[in-house]
C-alpha cells in the first residue's frame, strides 16, 4: 500500500451506473423477467453522485443510460468490446476509473452460464484495466470477500495479505480479475467488501419515484416484500460478514484515490454479523 500528497481535481470514468445484461441462456425460460429485474447498477449509482458533490468530473457508462444523476454526462458501453472502451477513455481522459460492473444475479446464475459471466467479469475487466494504462489512469476495482474460503474461525478476520482460496466460480472470477489487473495497470486499486447495503441514488432523485418497479427483482426488494407479507424467509446463520454501508464504502473510496493510494484494501464496518443477524434487524427496524 502506497500514498502521496492529495491531488486537488481527480476526473472519474464510472463503470457501470447499472448491471450488464446476460445475453445467452439468461433468455431461456428458467430464467424468467431476468433483464427488467436486474439492472439497479447500486453501488456505480453512489459512486456518481458522491464523486459529483464532492467537486469531480464524473463521466457514467452504462449499457442503457436510464439513470442519469444531476450533473454527471452518461454514455453507452459494453466493457466486452476492447476498442469501444480504448476510443471512450481516449476522449474522456479520465485520471481515475472505477469499476464495479458485473454479471448480474445471484451466484448460481453466474454458475450456470459460465462462459457470458467470464466474458463480463474478467475479459470485460482486462479491457478496462487496458484503458486505464493507455491514458495513466488509476483503475479502481471493486472486488469481494468471495476471493477468501470463509474458513477462517469466527470472530477472525482476513487481512489484504492473506493467501486467496476463492471457493466458488464467482470468487475466481474475482481472483483472476484482480491479477489482471496487477499485470496490466501502473496503478491501481484494489477494493474487497464483504457486503454493503443502502440505496441506489435512483431512489433520493425525484425524477425517478416512478420507475420503482425497476429493483423488483432485487435482494433487497425481494426480502422487503416477503416481510411485508409477513412470510417465513430461510436464511443462513453460520455466514459471517462484515456489511458496510454504500456510501461509507464510496467516501472510503474516493479519500483513497484522493491521497493517491495503491494497493489492495480491504473496506468494511468493525462489527461482524451473520446474514441472519442482518435480516433480523431489518425485520425489527421495520416492526
Amino acid at each position: 500500500m502506497e500514498g502521496g500528497q492529495s491531488s486537488n481535481v481527480v476526473l472519474f470514468l464510472l463503470l457501470q451506473l447499472t448491471c450488464h445484461f446476460f445475453v445467452g441462456e439468461a433468455n431461456n425460460e428458467n430464467y424468467g423477467n431476468w433483464e427488467r429485474r436486474f439492472r439497479s447498477g447500486f453501488s456505480g449509482s453512489n459512486y456518481c453522485v458522491q464523486a459529483r458533490e464532492s467537486g469531480h468530473q464524473v463521466l457514467g457508462t452504462d449499457m442503457e443510460t436510464w439513470f442519469k444523476p444531476k450533473g454527471c454526462d452518461t454514455e453507452k458501453l459494453d466493457i466486452r468490446n476492447r476498442e469501444a472502451c480504448l476510443k471512450l477513455c481516449q476522449s474522456f481522459r479520465p485520471d481515475a476509473i472505477i469499476h464495479t460492473a458485473r454479471a448480474p444475479g445471484m451466484l448460481w446464475a453466474m454458475e450456470r452460464d459460465r462462459a457470458t459471466a467470464f466474458q463480463i467479469n474478467v475479459a470485460g475487466t482486462r479491457n478496462v484495466a487496458q484503458c486505464a494504462e493507455s491514458v495513466d489512469a488509476t483503475l479502481v476495482f471493486l472486488s469481494s470477500d468471495w476471493v477468501f474460503d470463509g474458513n477462517k474461525p469466527k470472530p477472525g478476520k482476513y487481512s489484504e495479505d492473506e493467501e486467496t482460496c476463492p471457493i466458488n466460480y464467482y470468487g475466481v472470477m474475482k481472483y483472476i480479475s484482480e491479477l489482471e489487473i496487477r499485470e496490466v495497470c501502473g496503478k491501481w486499486l484494489i477494493l474487497r467488501p464483504a457486503h454493503f447495503y443502502g440505496f441506489h441514488a435512483a431512489l433520493l432523485d425525484s425524477r425517478y419515484r416512478n420507475k420503482m418497479d425497476i429493483f423488483d427483482g432485487t435482494v433487497w426488494a425481494t426480502l422487503g416484500k416477503s416481510l411485508r407479507k409477513e412470510e417465513e424467509i430461510r436464511i443462513t446463520d453460520s455466514m459471517y460478514q462484515t456489511p458496510i454501508l454504500v456510501t461509507h464504502l464510496v467516501k472510503s473510496t474516493l479519500n483513497l484515490l484522493e491521497k493517491n493510494m495503491t494497493g489492495i484494501f480491504h473496506i468494511a464496518e468493525r462489527e461482524s454479523a451473520s446474514r441472519y443477524d442482518t435480516v433480523r434487524r431489518i425485520a425489527l427496524s421495520r416492526s
